[in-house]
């Protein structure tokens, strides 16, 4: 039996190694290209920095092609700001179509607008891009709105709007920033897509985390039956067709 256990063990491991796929860009229009698709769908980009535990929010607001510069809008929490002034330079990751992109990026100047903070940034020299393919989202274009509304055990409705979808998750944008009275592993016992159907489940809330304007819930969908999750995948693969044949 031990070694039946070792060998499982390994055909696992092999498994989930073969399910990685890792990408490199380099070139100055596959970069321009991921930049521009984190601008349009307005992804929440972490940052990190040498020697600091905290974990800061950004995100794009705005991309020079010809100069091939992009700008970072202010890092939340505040003490974000201090730091990529001072060390001139951030590690960025995020999530894109199920892919986690990581890269490090240049401050060139720091800049103010309206008493908001704002950081023009070199184009990065790569972007790494790293992807389970059993954990694949999909963005929902903006020109799109699918409501969400949830309610915990306490009572508390909340109501937002679809940001990205997989199988098993979903990422829900609140249409303001929010101080709720909800923690990392709690169980939403009632929670409504609104899909072009409607579905109903729970959900495990995974993280949460705010931007200037936004609170963004990420969390694993539970307790859905066979006929909701075939219309999740349903759902998912008429997004994509629809990507594929816009990009065509």
């Amino acid at each position: 039996m031990p070694f039946f256990n070792f060998f499982s063990f390994i055909n696992n491991w092999k498994k989930k190694k073969n399910s990685v796929q890792r990408n490199i860009f380099k070139t100055d229009k596959a970069i321009a290209s991921l930049l521009k698709r984190l601008q349009q769908h307005i992804v929440i980009i972490t940052a990190k920095f040498p020697s600091d535990t905290e974990t800061y929010n950004t995100s794009i607001i705005k991309i020079d092609y010809q100069n091939k510069l992009f700008y970072l809008d202010e890092f939340i929490p505040h003490k974000g700001n201090q730091q990529i002034k001072s060390l001139g330079k951030v590690l960025l990751r995020t999530r894109l179509d199920g892919a986690i992109l990581t890269t490090e990026c240049l401050l060139k100047e720091a800049g103010e607008e309206t008493g908001i903070a704002y950081y023009i940034m070199h184009f990065p020299e790569l972007i790494k891009s790293t992807q389970r393919r059993d954990s694949y989202r999909v963005n929902i274009p903006l020109n799109k709105r699918y409501q969400v509304n949830m309610q915990t055990e306490s009572g508390l409705f909340i109501s937002g709007f679809l940001n990205n979808i997989s199988y098993s998750g979903i990422t829900i944008r609140l249409k303001s920033r929010q101080n709720l009275e909800l923690n990392v592993g709690e169980d939403i016992p009632f929670l409504t897509l609104h899909l072009n159907e409607t579905i109903t489940c729970e959900m495990t809330i995974k993280r949460i985390f705010h931007t200037l304007d936004n609170t963004i819930i990420s969390g694993h969908l539970e307790e859905i039956s066979p006929v909701h999750r075939r219309l999740i995948e349903r759902f998912i693969f008429r997004l994509n067709r629809e990507k594929r044949q816009q990009s065509i």
